[in-house]
């Protein structure tokens, strides 16, 4: 009975969190085998680069999206700052086909 409750007071707590919340829609689009795509509002990864002063092209090599979910009826984006190994396969073409 307490794992209910938690679970209604978390949905509750994250229904006034997104109450005001800007809305917009976007499709999804099949890429490959078990993988889809949506787009991030521009308006989103703009005003992050700005909080870390970076341009916009600086702000989505530097950074990667991390989604969030779980059964609290939706999903939340951040994003992370890339590990440094990984920036510098990526900078190497390491790991292309």
């Amino acid at each position: 009975m307490t794992e209910q409750n938690s679970t209604i007071s978390k949905r509750a707590i994250i229904a006034g969190i997104v109450e005001d919340a800007y809305s917009k829609i976007y499709k999804m689009r099949m890429v490959g085998p078990g993988s889809l795509e949506a787009t991030i509002p521009r308006t989103i990864v703009e005003r992050e680069a700005r909080r870390y002063r970076l341009s916009i092209e600086e702000f989505i090599k530097a950074y990667q999206v991390e989604y969030l979910f779980n059964d609290f009826g939706g999903a939340f984006l951040r994003f992370k700052k890339q590990p440094a190994d990984e920036d510098e396969e990526v900078a190497e073409g390491i790991g292309e086909r």
